[in-house]
């Protein structure tokens, strides 16, 4: 309930990922259950980036140059981008 109302912005290369992942689609189906129930927001946004021509690194400097530009919060169970993100400013939720 802690999320409920919020919207979650849905980054290109978050999905690129979890297509590329294993476990990745099971992650995005939960939050998409709790979209169907209407307790949260989805949204795409789009990106100018490219995930699929990006390295690792490329990649998450494209989702937090798009949360910054959107005034988004991070949600991340990656330490790396939390790292990133925090030195960027942004406010980071690890899950």
């Amino acid at each position: 309930k802690f999320f409920e109302n919020f919207t979650f912005l849905l980054h290109p290369t978050v999905r690129h990922e979890s297509d590329s992942h294993s476990g990745g689609k099971k992650e995005l189906e939960r939050i998409g259950h709790f979209a169907a129930m209407g307790r949260i927001r989805l949204e795409e946004i789009r990106s100018i980036f490219d995930a699929a021509k990006l390295d690792s690194i490329g990649r998450d400097e494209s989702i937090l140059q798009d949360a910054i530009q959107n005034n988004a919060i991070i949600l991340t169970a990656d330490g790396g981008m939390k790292g990133a993100a925090q030195a960027k400013g942004l406010f980071v939720m690890e899950v």
